[in-house]
C-alpha cells in the first residue's frame, strides 16, 4: 500500500555551541555540538560536520532502523513498528508502503536496482516505483547486505527438528546465504544453537563479512565460498553493525563493550574505546578514508580515522540514533529512532 506524498519543512534546530569544521591533532579525540541554524534564512549557517535539519517521520512511532541510499537519489528506510518502507528526498518528501510483515531494520541497496530488506517471515524487494516481491526465506530474517554483482548476502535464521529416537527436540540455527536477484538461495554456512541473526556487509572482492552475536565470533566468506570463522576475545561481541573498507579489512561496533573493532582476513583484531561511555554504538560505515557510527544512547554520531582516532558529535537530545548511510548528495543520513525524524549531517 503506497501512502501520498508528504512534504516536511526542514526542523530548525538551535544549540548553543558550534562545531569547528578543522581536522582534530593526532592523537586528539573531541566532542563537538552541531552547529546553529539560522531561522531567518531557512538554510541555516551550517556548513560542515553538523546537523543542517531534522524531518519528521510521516507515521507516528515507526521505530525506523536502517537506512540506504537508493538508486533513485533518495534515502530509503525501514519502518520496524509500523510494517512499511519508505522513501524520502533530500529535501525532505517522504512515501510510505505497506509491506506485508514487520521490517527486521536492515536494508540495503542491490545491483539490480531494486531496495531489498528482511521482515520476520520473508525477504522482500521492492523498486523505486514501490512494486514489492517476496522471497522465501528463514522465520526470522537477520543482516542483509548487496554485492558489487548480482546477488545478494544475508542472515537468516529457524527452528529445525532433531530427533533421536524416542525423542525429538527444536534446535535454532542461523545461516549464512547468498541470493540471487531472482531468488535463488545457496546456503554458505548454517549454525546450530545460534538464535540471533547477526549482519552483513559485501567487500569489493565479492566476498562477505558476517557478524554472529550469540557465538562472539565474526565470520569471512570468499567468493569462491571459502569460509573463515574468527572468535573475539572474552569480553569482546560484534552485536551490531559491520561496514567494508577497500584495504580489506571489516569495522564493527560492540555495544556491549562500548568499543569500535577492526578485524583483517588474516584475523588480526584492533579495538579501540568510545570516548563516551555506555554510549551503545549501532550502526556503521566506510565513507572514503573515514568510518562513522552511531551511539544510540549517547545521541551522537562519531567518525574514526584509519589511525583509530576517534571524533565525536553530539546530536539533538533524545535523538537515538540508530542507522546511517552516505546520501547521492555526499551527506550523512540519519536515522533518530529516539525522535522519529531523520536527520541530514554535513561531513
Amino acid at each position: 500500500m503506497k501512502t501520498n506524498h508528504v512534504l516536511f519543512l526542514p526542523v530548525i534546530l538551535i544549540f548553543l555551541s558550534g562545531c569547528s569544521a578543522g581536522a582534530p591533532p593526532a592523537g586528539h579525540i573531541s566532542v563537538a555540538a552541531p552547529a546553529a541554524i539560522s531561522e531567518s534564512s531557512g538554510r541555516g549557517t551550517c556548513v560542515h560536520l553538523c546537523v543542517a535539519a531534522e524531518f519528521p517521520i510521516p507515521t507516528s512511532g515507526s521505530n525506523a532502523a536502517d537506512i540506504t541510499a537508493g538508486p533513485d537519489g533518495n534515502l530509503w528506510f525501514t519502518e520496524t513498528n509500523a510494517s512499511k518502507v519508505a522513501s524520502m528526498t533530500t529535501t525532505g518528501e517522504f512515501t510510505e508502503y505497506g509491506v506485508p510483515y514487520l521490517p527486521r531494520g536492515p536494508i540495503t541497496t542491490a545491483a539490480d536496482g531494486r531496495i531489498w530488506f528482511t521482515a520476520y517471515r520473508g525477504i522482500y524487494a521492492i523498486t523505486t516505483a514501490g512494486a514489492l516481491t517476496s522471497y522465501t526465506g528463514g522465520l526470522v530474517n537477520g543482516g542483509i547486505g548487496g554485492l558489487p554483482g548480482k546477488d545478494v548476502w544475508l542472515t537468516t535464521s529457524g527452528i529445525k527438528i532433531i530427533c533421536s529416537p524416542p525423542r525429538c527436540h527444536d534446535q535454532s540455527y542461523t545461516s549464512i546465504v547468498r541470493m540471487t536477484t531472482g531468488g535463488v538461495q545457496s546456503l554458505l554456512a548454517q549454525y546450530g544453537g545460534v538464535e540471533t541473526p547477526g549482519q552483513v556487509a559485501s567487500e569489493a572482492g565479492g566476498g562477505v563479512w558476517y557478524t554472529l552475536t550469540g557465538r562472539h565470533l565474526i565470520g569471512f566468506v570468499t567468493a569462491g565460498g571459502v569460509k573463515t570463522d574468527f572468535a573475539l576475545p572474552a569480553g569482546s561481541n560484534a552485536d551490531g553493525g559491520i561496514a567494508a573498507a577497500t584495504d580489506g579489512n571489516a569495522w564493527f561496533t560492540e555495544g556491549s563493550a562500548n568499543k569500535i573493532g577492526r578485524i583483517s582476513q588474516l584475523g588480526v583484531l584492533t579495538e579501540y574505546p568510545i570516548p563516551t561511555s555506555s554510549s551503545s554504538p549501532v550502526a556503521i560505515i566506510k565513507t572514503n578514508r573515514v568510518v562513522w557510527f552511531t551511539e544510540f544512547a549517547a545521541n551522537k554520531i562519531a567518525r574514526i580515522s584509519m589511525l583509530g582516532i576517534i571524533t565525536e558529535y553530539a546530536l539533538a537530545p533524545g535523538s537515538g540514533p540508530v542507522g546511517i548511510a552516505l546520501g547521492p548528495d555526499g551527506n550523512l543520513w540519519i536515522v533518530e529512532q529516539g525522535s522519529n525524524k531523520i536527520a541530514k549531517f554535513i561531513p
